[in-house]
């Protein structure tokens, strides 16, 4: 998580991304970034979709299908969260963080 974020500064976390992102659109990390932001700030409905815009750029992006799933699961979307679960399985089947 990055200060902005870590201190409460989310529209300035959210600005600072954003702008990283239009310099360069396929910037997964950055839309990783915006993802934890949006998060902790209980924006789970937004944080999926930029879930799915990192994944849609990095299909292999891991910690995004992850993230996705416990958000899913906040959001009480549980038909989502196993497919999203086994997405990250099939991406890295050895690491540990996706069983």
């Amino acid at each position: 998580m990055d200060s902005l974020t870590r201190q409460g500064q989310f529209e300035k976390a959210i600005e600072t991304y954003d702008k990283a992102i239009k310099v360069n659109h396929d910037f997964t990390e950055g839309w990783f970034r915006i993802v934890h932001t949006v998060y902790n700030n209980d924006q789970h409905d937004l944080a999926i979709q930029y879930f799915d815009q990192a994944i849609k750029i990095d299909p292999r992006h891991t910690d995004a299908y992850i993230g996705k799933v416990f958000t899913s699961m906040i959001l009480e979307r549980l038909v989502d969260a196993p497919k999203n679960a086994d997405a990250s399985v099939q991406t890295y089947p050895d690491k540990q963080a996706c069983r």
